[in-house]
């Protein structure tokens, strides 16, 4: 029997007294995961909206990985659908296609898709090794990713010769889009024994290819997401961006050609004037093909930074929208905009026991960028950090046709709110935010 999830309902101007509320507007969280008798170990990473649940409700499709002690992470995917047309109940179902890390993508008329790793350790336990390896796995439409259907679209590893050995080294899948055409492309990094290179590789009616390989000087240089604009408004011709950190740079890539060429469009870093480095997590784009990215800048040693900049003239000219005070860490990891141009940033932002909580960052259009980055912004701490002394983060969110959003994490420690039952360790954590009306 599938187990069924009771949700708790809370109303977002009532969490935290200590918190300005999210919006001045009633909204509803309901807590998915964990909820009490429901608390599945590991990693909440990324999510989907369910393309082939709709009704009663959307459901979502959650890629989630377990820490092992004794070998490599434990990868999952699991289905939540919503048993009656309020979402107050869901059955979980497993599904296969599990990877690392997996970012998950749904193209109609081709199949869902797990873009990630695997990874594997070889020999003795004292002398252990783990290999990380680049995948792409696809259920075809028709299967719905229901178990056992999931297969290998494309993987990808660089290997050397090391003494007359061959010699394995590590690559990861980061992000997965595809454009108008249909074409699918993946962003990630393959080590090359000395550092990390940024790839990119695309999916036509021929099959895979490499369409970008650049090797970087500095090791820590990642591809992290990959976006397709089309043309409309200040993005005057279809384009794909990919958004990372190169060199220490955070760094966005464009190709107009599906592809074939990319240039720099924008490689900024160390962060203007205070010697800090950033990254570029994630990115967006709104109505008028205006490019939004957000990511974190280190500063004085520590993460700091809601960092969010947009441009709407070609890369020429960033603007800020959003950068915390250096009062605390915290991080910008996932970007959202809905067709009213309402722009979400999840991620985390340490509190005053210097313990991190999951943080939604919310922004309606027409307001003022011009005065403090932070002014016009409302935050809110997730409720889950109430229910755990240690860290909570936010990891994924997602958006579907009628407005609710999905929020994905983990919590470390969590004590069921019911029973004060403690559930030790890291768990899934996923939450659901239900407009106004």
């Amino acid at each position: 029997m599938k187990p069924s999830l009771a949700l708790c309902a809370f109303v977002a101007t009532g969490l935290l007294s200590a918190v300005a509320p999210l919006t001045a507007r009633s909204q509803t969280w309901q807590m998915l995961l964990p909820s009490p008798g429901e608390a599945p170990e590991g990693l909440g990473g990324n999510l989907l909206i369910d393309p082939f649940r709709s009704s009663p409700a959307a459901g979502v499709i959650l890629a989630i990985q377990k820490s092992s002690l004794d070998g490599p992470a434990v990868p999952s995917i699991l289905r939540l659908t919503p048993t009656d047309a309020s979402s107050s109940d869901f059955t979980i179902e497993p599904l296969d296609g599990g990877l690392v890390g997996g970012r998950l993508a749904y193209f109609p008329g081709d199949g869902l898709y797990t873009a990630g790793f695997s990874s594997t350790t070889t020999g003795s336990k004292e002398n252990a090794q783990t290999i990380m390896k680049w995948h792409v796995l696809r259920s075809r439409e028709a299967d719905q990713g229901n178990w056992g259907t999931w297969k290998y679209e494309d993987s990808y590893q660089l290997t050397g010769v090391t003494r007359g050995k061959t010699t394995t080294y590590n690559s990861r899948a980061h992000a997965i889009t595809s454009d108008s055409s249909g074409n699918v492309y993946v962003c990630g990094w393959a080590n090359d024994g000395r550092v990390n290179r940024w790839i990119i590789r695309r999916k036509t009616s021929s099959g895979w290819t490499k369409v970008y390989d650049a090797a970087a000087t500095d090791s820590y240089s990642i591809p992290y997401g990959i976006h397709f604009v089309p043309a409309g408004g200040n993005n005057p011709a279809p384009a794909l961006f990919v958004a990372g950190i190169f060199n220490n740079r955070w760094t966005v890539l464009r190709s107009l050609n599906q592809g074939t060429s990319w240039s720099a469009w924008s490689a900024v870093g160390p962060w203007p004037d205070d010697g800090s480095l950033a990254s570029a997590n994630d990115l967006a784009s709104d109505s008028d093909g205006n490019i939004y990215v957000c990511g974190v800048r280190g500063r004085d040693s520590r993460n700091h930074g809601w960092v969010l900049r947009k441009s709407s003239d070609g890369g020429q000219n960033w603007v800020t929208l959003l950068d915390q005070p250096s009062t605390t860490d915290s991080w910008a990891v996932r970007l959202a905009i809905d067709a009213a141009n309402n722009i979400t940033v999840a991620g985390a932002i340490h509190t005053s026991l210097y313990t991190p909580k999951w943080t939604i960052v919310r922004n309606s259009p027409g307001q003022d960028w011009s005065g403090s980055p932070t002014a016009s912004w409302e935050t809110r701490i997730y409720p889950l950090g109430q229910n755990t002394p240690s860290s909570s983060k936010g990891r994924g969110m997602v958006m579907d046709a009628a407005g609710n959003m999905f929020f994905t994490g983990d919590v470390i420690d969590w004590t069921d709110p019911e029973d004060g039952t403690l559930y030790s360790g890291t768990r899934v954590g996923l939450l659901r935010l239900v407009p106004a009306h």
